[in-house]
This record gives structure tokens, C-alpha cells and sequence, in this order.
């Protein structure tokens, strides 16, 4: 482990051959497991390394940067054997970097991290060609692919679709693995009258896109998107575990019927 706590670990790799961000969009993906501190992607340009503004949140797993030219960075000083100042990211200044064509380093950094003594890298990596989706990215890191990581397959037959899985916190893989999935939503009425639909949103940035609909009949009216009339508020008194908010939506009681369906999409 590291001679104090707190403490800021780096690895990084040098490719092969040197990467022209500036030629194709190039995505980077790094996973960790059991890091508790801040964590940052590091690329070295030339001689220059930078880190981005982009970290991981807490609790999450997977840090991505879906292109190094439209990341904002700043110039990183890397430490050397004889650093004795503790490296944080608190006073760096981030910018896109115009000049992103010798990108011969890659890398990651973890600051203010506890040891725990079980915390790891899983791996990292820049990719090029079609801009992987999120979602895309979410079914890689559960290791399921092609037809089985359709976002409306059922992989592991629980009931749930890959992207419910996603958005509740479920494992594709595992059928008694569901998160939140079957408890993602609460109601109640209010004191004025009005439907009080509160659901939950997982926190990290890196997720599906969750609203709601509404019907007057389930038959024969389609469901629409009406949140322009909602009162809509990042919180309420439901609560999940740490992975989620909760989103308040306030809505009007005007119609004398009125069903309301939570929907995600990638």
C-alpha cells in the first residue's frame, strides 16, 4: 500500500505508435474497481501531460471520455521520485487542447484514495472509429455483446430488459441481481391536489435518459411527454441507496383520469 493515506496513484502506457486525435474521434474507457478518490484520465501530448476535467463519481466504475479533442484538460506535472508536495487537481485550469496529435501516453489517476487494499485498474483504453453509445459502453463492462447487449433483450430472463437493468442498478447477467429495478417509483397526492410521481435517477453522468408520460386511456389515447407542465425537483422524500436521486415531479391533476409511465431511453 502506499506510505500514507491519502494518497494519488498513476499508471499509464505508451503505445505502439503515437495517436492523431485530431484525425478521427478517439474515445477513452477506463474501469476500476474499489477506488474511493477522485479519478481522472491522463494522456501525454508530445512531452506535455494532461489530465481531464472529466473525473469518475464516487461509487461507479467506469470513466469515459467519448472524445480526447472535445475533453477539456490541463497541463498535468507529473511526480517524480523526489516529490514531496501531495498532487491534487483542485488549483488546474481545463481547456480543449487544439494540438492533440502526438498522443503517445494514456493513462489513469486516482486522487485523495484510501488504501483499501484491494483497489485495482481493471484496464484502459482509447478506441476509434463510431463513437460508442454509453449504453454501449455499460453492456462492454458487463460483458455482454452483440444481440445479447441489445438494449431490449432480456440476456439473463428476470423480466427486465438490458436497460432497465442499466438504469436500476440491475446486472444484465444475473437474474437475482434486478437493483432497484422492480422499486424505482413512488406516488402519492399532495396538499394542493396535485400527483406527486417521484422516481429514481441513478447519480453518476454517465446514464440513460429517464421522463415521464401521461395517458387519459390506456386504450385508445397514446401516451405523451407533458413534463413542460410538471414542477420537476433533483430530489424528494423517497430515498434509494447512494447510487440514486430522487426526482420529484409535480404534476396537475386537470384531467379526471390520468396514468403516468416512467420511460428510459439510451
Amino acid at each position: 500500500g502506499p506510505p500514507n493515506d491519502p494518497s494519488t496513484y498513476m499508471v499509464y502506457i505508451e503505445p505502439a505508435t503515437t495517436v492523431d486525435a485530431t484525425a478521427a474521434a478517439y474515445a477513452f474507457e477506463a474501469q476500476f474497481e474499489n477506488f474511493d478518490g477522485e479519478r481522472r484520465a491522463l494522456i501525454r501530448n508530445g512531452s506535455t501531460w494532461y489530465v481531464s476535467e472529466t473525473p469518475l463519481a464516487a461509487q461507479n466504475n467506469l470513466l469515459v471520455i467519448e472524445d480526447l479533442t472535445t475533453e477539456a484538460w490541463a497541463v498535468f506535472e507529473m511526480p517524480t521520485a523526489f516529490t514531496t508536495n501531495f498532487v491534487s487537481t483542485n488549483a488546474l485550469s481545463f481547456a480543449t487542447v487544439a494540438g492533440l496529435t502526438d498522443v503517445n501516453a494514456i493513462g489513469v489517476m486516482s486522487y485523495q484514495a484510501e488504501d483499501r487494499g484491494n483497489q485495482y485498474v481493471n484496464g484502459f483504453r482509447l478506441s476509434t472509429g463510431s463513437v460508442p453509445t454509453t449504453y454501449m459502453l455499460w453492456a462492454d463492462s458487463q460483458g455482454i455483446y452483440n444481440e445479447d447487449a441489445a438494449a431490449t433483450n432480456d440476456f439473463d430472463g428476470d423480466g427486465f430488459v438490458n436497460l432497465w437493468e442499466w438504469a436500476f442498478n440491475g446486472n444484465p447477467t444475473g437474474p437475482n441481481a434486478n437493483g432497484i429495478s422492480g422499486n424505482n417509483i413512488t406516488t402519492s397526492v399532495d396538499g394542493s391536489g396535485n400527483l406527486v410521481v417521484v422516481y429514481a435517477r441513478l447519480t453518476d453522468t454517465a446514464r440513460p435518459t429517464y421522463f415521464l408520460t401521461e395517458s387519459d386511456d390506456l386504450v385508445f389515447t397514446p401516451f405523451t411527454n407533458e413534463e413542460g407542465s410538471y414542477t420537476i425537483i433533483e430530489g424528494g422524500a423517497q430515498s434509494w441507496n447512494f447510487n440514486f436521486d430522487a426526482i420529484t415531479n409535480i404534476i396537475p391533476t386537470t384531467d379526471a383520469v390520468k396514468f403516468i409511465k416512467l420511460n428510459v431511453t439510451e
